[in-house]
C-alpha cells in the first residue's frame, strides 16, 4: 500500500510538471491579436415574411439549420442578424408558428430586424419588365434584394456596433451549413489583400469566376461608394432587367470593384472537399426539406 501512495503522489508531481511545462510551452497572445479576437463579423441573412410568400417557412427552416451548425460549430466571431422583410403597409400580426420560430432564434443569438427594401417602386418596374406576364411578387424578391443596400439599412438601424468588425460584413443565404469553427484571424486572413467593393465565388466549378453571391464578403466602405449607381441600374433602360444576383454582376462587369473569394466560404456538397471547408452552400436539395419527395 505504501509503495502504491509512494507512486501515486509521483505520478501527481509528474502531472503536475508536465501541466507546468504546456503552460509555458504555450506562446502568449499577442495585445493585438487578443484585440482581433474579441471582435465579431456581423453575418447576416434576409427572409420575406409577407403573407404572398408560400415559401416563407421553408426559408426560415433553412435559416434554422444554419443557425444551428452556427452554434454546433462554435462560431462566436460571427455575430447573426436576420433581415425580415415586410411590406410597409403590412397590418397583419405573423403566424403563430413564424413567431414561436424568429423568438426560438432570438433565444439563440439572433438579432432580428424587421425591415421593408426602401426601393419596392423600381424592384416593381424591374420585375415587370423581365417577366410581363409573370406574377412574380415584388415582397418575396424583395428579401434576397435587401443585400443591395446594406450599408445603409446597417447605418439607419445602427446595427453596427463597436465589438463589430467595422470593415467588412458577412452575407449569406439562408440554405448554407456552418463547416467548422472560423476564428476571427482565419477570417481577416481570408480578405482579398487588393481593393474590392464585393468578393464572392463562382457557381458550378471551384475555378470560376465570380458568379453565386450566396455567399459574399462586403467592404463597408467601398460597396457604400458604389451602391446608389448599383442601385439606379436596376431600372436603367440601357440594362436588361434581372434579379439581384445579375444586377449585381452586370454592374461590376462595368465597373471595378468585384473580387474572387477563396471557395471555402461557399462550398458546394459536390466537391471533392479537399480544401479547409468553412461555409458550405447547398444548391437544389436543401437540408431543410429532410426525406421530403
Amino acid at each position: 500500500w505504501a509503495a502504491s501512495a509512494d507512486l501515486g503522489c509521483e505520478a501527481s508531481r509528474d502531472s503536475k510538471a508536465v501541466n507546468m511545462l504546456q503552460k509555458a510551452a504555450v506562446p502568449a497572445v499577442p495585445a493585438v491579436q487578443a484585440v482581433v479576437d474579441l471582435k465579431q463579423v456581423m453575418w447576416l441573412s434576409s427572409v420575406s415574411l409577407a403573407s404572398a410568400c408560400t415559401s416563407r417557412e421553408a426559408y426560415l427552416e433553412q435559416y434554422e439549420v444554419a443557425l444551428l451548425s452556427w452554434k454546433e460549430t462554435n462560431n462566436s466571431a460571427f455575430d447573426p442578424h436576420l433581415l425580415a422583410h415586410l411590406p410597409a403597409n403590412v397590418t397583419d400580426s405573423l403566424p403563430k408558428s413564424i413567431q414561436m420560430r424568429l423568438d426560438r432564434f432570438k433565444h439563440m443569438g439572433v438579432h432580428v430586424v424587421f425591415h421593408s427594401l426602401s426601393f419596392m417602386d423600381a424592384l416593381k418596374k424591374n420585375l415587370h419588365d423581365m417577366r410581363p406576364t409573370d406574377d412574380l411578387d415584388a415582397d418575396c424578391v424583395a428579401a434576397s434584394f435587401l443585400r443591395l443596400e446594406l450599408p445603409k439599412t446597417i447605418s439607419q438601424r445602427k446595427l453596427l456596433r463597436p465589438h463589430h468588425n467595422q470593415d467588412y460584413v458577412l452575407w449569406t443565404d439562408c440554405d448554407i451549413m456552418w463547416w467548422r469553427t472560423v476564428s476571427m484571424s482565419e477570417f481577416l486572413s481570408n480578405v482579398p489583400t487588393h481593393k474590392f467593393s464585393l468578393a464572392f465565388s463562382g457557381q458550378a466549378l471551384k475555378e470560376h469566376s465570380p458568379v453565386n453571391a450566396g455567399v459574399m464578403l462586403m467592404d463597408l466602405k467601398n460597396y457604400q461608394q458604389d451602391m446608389p449607381k448599383l442601385l439606379a441600374s436596376i431600372t436603367t433602360t440601357e440594362h436588361k432587367p434581372g434579379l439581384d444576383q445579375a444586377v449585381v454582376y452586370r454592374f461590376y462587369e462595368e465597373h471595378p470593384g468585384l473580387s474572387g473569394w477563396s471557395v471555402i466560404w461557399n462550398y458546394r456538397m459536390f466537391w471533392n472537399g479537399r480544401e479547409a471547408v468553412a461555409i458550405v452552400h447547398y444548391w437544389g436539395l436543401k437540408l431543410s426539406a429532410g426525406l421530403d419527395c
